[in-house]
């Protein structure tokens, strides 16, 4: 892997250049990465030393007769990074970082310092800019005028684990924007486009001979435009506003069955094109009474969605015959054609009402009332011919097949909270589901309907002595009937406890324990997930330190039934499906001037497992930064990566990389 290292030399020989332009600025701290970033670029969050005051000149742009307009902070991060060992197994799927020039991070904001300008302030962020993952953002706005936000961002999503039913590999892009704007003080204007698109490859399970399934590869394209437009109004103690947004996108999937794994003979090209319309229109509407201690308020609204798909299947399906036996076919290749259209109608309404009351200081009421209903209709046409090679047997065979779903939920609920001390808080609540699922289809003659009510009730309590600590208990509890949909997918017990500390000289501490039980009556299955964890950590003139720790059980059983004897008149017997795993996460970062402009910094995460899945993954990195200037700092930083599995070594890697790279803060 050749590893070019003039770019990194051109970094290193502007430097200077970069750090007489900043001598003498005060560095001001880069933003904190998004999560999900790499921990490569994490040390951009270190605070750096601390330096004398000084201010540099403004320049000529942001200034006018003498006097600055604008002022900016933030951090630029560009480097090279090397990347070697065995990055093979799923480090795509983890970790998916390449060698080479990057811009690692890029934080600046600004901030006007005059009155009347276009604009209050600014923001741009760059994250990964010649990574597989990446984003841009920028903000401008005037706080009583507008609010302008675009973005472009990219991403790509690697799942090709062994043993995945469904692989795959694809990239997403989106850009797109919003503006609120002002055009006076009690009107306020929202406008929102985006643009999605997703192409990529895939393998999924393809249905053919005898309905038998095998894997096929798969080509995805998808394209959508989402677009909104809202007006929201106030007039005294009133307010109102309204929003409609629409959607156009097409979705084209292509599946070629001529896989290694296959028939030699058995080929087959399946396309569906599909084009999507969606509108919805909402309204919502509020009013607060009685001097501020009531508000109401409402919303609703309508939605439409219709999908049309151009459906199209050219297949050679070889039969199992009984080779070698006199009076008995070969095996034999047919043709298999289908020419379909399809189309789905959803058409939905809803509308929630809510209500606020504090008849005293000391207590607060909270009841809401909602109602949904989704009306699904489809419809597929076609025409399928099945023949042998070079045989024509006519027009082939129409069908017409057509389904409906009707879904509506209803759902009530109150919740009381009462501050019966300066350090006491307590809160209780009910609420209840009722949902009706009614699915059918006319020609096969079936017909369900589903009808489940879930009752909830929740309490908690808060205590907080002081400033510097606080607790928090939160207990939930559900009961369901004829489960149908997964907001009723069975009974449901919670138990969440945190406790939090502080210190004015930054040192705090954050522990908490939560637990969930799930019980479904029809399949005799339980679950449960147990988590214990802490989080501590300060920060001085020297640097920060942070410690994290998450513990989890999962455990489930559940009864099914399974063949145990693949012969004609098989025996179904009753089986308990068990599966219980331990997962232990620690994460710890710091970072510590060690001597001098001479800065350590570090990061290390550990997951292991052990139960029915054994595995372990960990991610460690080790930096120095030296500061050649106040706004100047080099950085070196070596990482290693590793996943490892007890039982297969299939998806294993062990990735190290190295990278250099320049932080200028100004």
């Amino acid at each position: 892997m050749r590893h070019p290292a003039l770019p990194i030399l051109l970094l290193l020989a502007a430097a200077p250049a970069l750090a007489a332009e900043g001598e003498g600025k005060p560095p001001a701290p880069a933003a904190a990465p998004a999560p999900g970033t790499a921990p490569a670029a994490t040390e951009a969050a270190a605070p750096a030393p601390s330096a004398p005051e000084e201010a540099l000149p403004p320049h000529p742009v942001f200034e006018t007769m003498g006097e600055a307009l604008l002022e900016f902070q933030g951090g630029i991060e560009a480097g090279f990074r090397f990347v070697g060992g065995d990055d093979d197994g799923r480090y795509d799927q983890d970790v998916n970082l390449d060698d080479g020039f990057r811009l690692l991070a890029a934080d600046v904001e600004g901030t006007s310092l005059r009155d009347g300008l276009l604009l209050d302030s600014l923001s741009f962020h760059a994250r990964g800019l010649g990574d597989p993952d990446q984003r841009l953002d920028l903000r401008v706005k005037r706080d009583d005028a507008y609010d302008l936000m675009v973005h472009a961002n990219r991403l790509e999503s690697v799942f090709d684990a062994t043993g995945e039913l469904n692989p795959y590999e694809t990239t997403r892009r989106s850009e797109g924007g919003r503006l609120r704007f002002q055009p006076m003080e009690s009107l306020q204007v929202s406008l929102s486009t985006e643009h999605l698109r997703r192409d990529g490859d895939a393998t999924l399970s393809q249905m053919y001979r005898d309905d038998q399934p095998f894997p096929s590869t798969a080509v995805l394209d998808y394209d959508g435009r989402f677009h909104s437009v809202g007006v929201d109004a106030t007039q005294g103690v009133l307010r109102a506003g309204a929003t409609w947004s629409w959607t156009r996108a097409s979705d084209e999937s292509w599946r070629v069955l001529d896989r290694p794994d296959t028939p030699e003979r058995d080929t087959g090209v399946y396309r569906n094109l599909s084009d999507v319309d969606a509108d919805t229109l909402a309204g919502r509407l509020g009013a607060r009474l009685a001097g501020g201690r009531l508000d109401l308020s409402a919303d609703g609204g309508y939605r439409t969605g219709d999908t049309d798909t151009e459906l199209a299947e050219d297949a050679t399906v070889s039969t199992d015959g009984l080779d070698g036996i006199d009076g008995t076919p070969d095996d034999e290749a047919w043709v298999h054609t289908m020419r379909g259209d399809s189309s789905a109608e959803l058409r939905g309404k809803w509308w929630r009402g809510q209500a606020l009351w504090r008849p005293r200081d000391d207590w607060e009421f909270l009841g809401w009332m909602e109602h949904r209903e989704t009306d699904e209709r489809g419809r597929l046409v076609s025409v399928t011919e099945d023949e042998p090679v070079g045989v024509d047997f006519g027009p082939g065979f129409r069908s017409v097949e057509e389904s409906t779903a009707e879904a509506k939920l209803e759902r009530e609920g109150l919740e009381a909270r009462w501050r019966a001390a300066k350090e006491w808080r307590f809160r209780g609540g009910w609420e209840r589901v009722r949902e009706r699922v009614h699915t059918e289809e006319p020609a096969e003659g079936d017909s369900k309907t589903w009808s489940p009510v879930t009752r909830v009730l929740t309490g908690g309590a808060d205590w907080v002595p002081s400033d510097r600590f606080d607790a928090g208990l939160l207990v939930r509890t559900a009961d369901a009937g004829g489960a149908a949909t997964q907001l009723s997918a069975g009974d449901l017990d919670s138990l969440s406890l945190r406790l939090r500390a502080k210190r004015p000289d930054g040192f705090h501490l954050t522990a908490w324990y939560k637990r969930k039980d799930r019980r479904e009556s029809e399949a005799n299955s339980d679950s449960a997930v147990d988590t214990l964890g802490f989080l501590f950590g300060g920060a001085n003139a020297d640097g920060f330190f942070e410690l994290a720790a998450d513990m989890r059980n999962y455990r489930t059983a559940t009864d099914t039934r399974f063949v145990v004897d693949l012969v004609p008149g098989a025996v179904k017997t009753p089986h308990r499906v068990r599966y219980d795993e331990d997962v232990l996460t620690l994460s710890t970062t710091l970072s510590h001037r060690v001597k001098g402009p001479l800065r350590a910094f570090s990061s290390f995460s550990i997951g292991d497992a052990s139960g029915d899945y054994d595995w372990v993954q960990y991610d460690a990195s080790l930096g120095l930064g030296w500061r050649l200037t106040p706004s100047t700092e080099l950085r070196l930083e070596a990482r290693r990566v590793v996943f490892n599995e007890a039982d297969r070594q299939v998806d294993d890697y062990r990735a190290d990389l190295l990278t250099a790279s320049v932080m200028w803060e100004f």
